[in-house]
């Protein structure tokens, strides 16, 4: 299981995520979608 709860992040003084919380059970799949610069690989990382 993953959880994230609250979870900002950002850089160059802009923020990118703000704020997110989820939970992906074990068996689960997740898709991160949206577009450039809106902070999907910030979130995996």
């Amino acid at each position: 299981m993953l959880t994230l709860k609250n979870v900002s992040a950002g850089y160059n003084g802009i923020d990118v995520i703000n704020n997110i919380s989820l939970c992906v059970k074990e068996g689960e799949n997740l898709c991160i979608i949206g577009p450039n610069g809106c902070g999907k690989t910030t979130l995996i990382k």
